[in-house]
């Protein structure tokens, strides 16, 4: 048991284990996209075989020819899915077979969700949750698609969706993901969040300041919205350090570096960004349009 996890209830060690382990067994580094970008693979690999000389044969060799061009297929696929509960989660079921990988789905056994774009807070609000529960809760989270906020918010489960500013999240997300353009990040956030407008007063809403800032406040905000009881954390330095050193250990299993790790880190702060392309600055606007939408008139927000 690490330094964490002895300060830690029994039910919340078990969380957290739990949690290192589920993230080590869905490669959430990359979520469940890389299990995405290999069916995606498929599809153009089969309209090669099948296509022919037709017009679906043209796509699958284009796909395989260009990079750029399979890349962004996998990630319209991605996103297409992503956004239609009746399909990502036999999808996902069909594609991640292991107990662990599941644990992360929201099911009959679901008790919150917990999700929001990559780089907008997700393990530190899962982990700083767990810590303040004197048992078990089951949460669905860290898949980073609409998909899991839809089903749970029309099931009447507890949800939680975690908005980052655009720009801080994408270029966060940028430095783990170098091969993916700003432009199309910017779009994968548009797409995340555009969803979601159907649900938007069904679900609670957190900046990414307030789960790092004050995550006790949000976790009152879920109980008053949802009539649940749930253990607030304590937003002291000593709790927030054991949350960053479970994250810590979290990222080494995981094999990350200072540019993974979910906590503030130097060695993303040292990097200079640079300019925005007049595309990735309108990309960016958009962005920014719908972190205004779905964080100006949403429910249980502070007063």
């Amino acid at each position: 048991m690490n330094g964490f996890e002895s300060f830690l209830p029994t039910a919340s060690q078990n969380a957290a284990l739990v949690l290192e382990q589920q993230l080590a067994a869905a490669g959430t580094r990359c979520a469940p996209a890389r299990q995405l970008y290999k069916a995606a693979a498929t599809v153009s690999c089969v309209a090669v075989g099948i296509g022919g000389h037709g017009c679906l044969g043209c796509i699958g060799r284009l796909a395989w020819a260009d990079a750029a061009f399979m890349r962004e297929l996998v990630l319209s696929f991605r996103s297409f899915i992503g956004a239609r509960p009746g399909l990502f989660f036999p999808f996902y079921r069909l594609t991640h077979r292991s107990v662990r990988a599941r644990a992360l789905v929201l099911d009959r056994h679901t008790e919150l969700v917990i999700e929001g774009f990559p780089r907008s807070g997700n393990t530190f609000a899962v982990l700083a949750f767990q810590l303040a529960q004197q048992r078990e809760v089951a949460i669905a989270h860290h898949l980073h698609h609409p998909a899991q906020v839809l089903r749970g918010a029309r099931r009447g489960v507890a949800v939680v969706v975690l908005i980052r500013d655009p720009e801080a999240a994408v270029r966060s997300l940028a430095l783990r993901r170098p091969d993916v353009p700003l432009k199309t990040l910017l779009r994968q956030y548009v797409d995340f969040y555009s969803v979601l407008d159907s649900v938007r007063e069904r679900v609670v809403v957190a900046t990414f300041e307030e789960v790092t800032g004050d995550f006790g406040a949000v976790t009152a905000r879920v109980n008053a919205r949802f009539g649940t009881d749930y253990g607030c954390f304590e937003h002291t330095p000593e709790n927030v350090d054991r949350v960053f050193a479970q994250i810590d250990h979290i990222n080494r299993s995981l094999g990350g570096s200072e540019y993974d790790v979910s906590r503030p880190s130097a060695a993303r702060d040292n990097v200079q960004p640079r300019l925005l392309t007049p595309e990735e600055a309108g990309a960016l606007e958009d962005a920014q349009a719908q972190y205004l939408a779905l964080t100006s008139a949403r429910t249980g927000a502070p007063v």
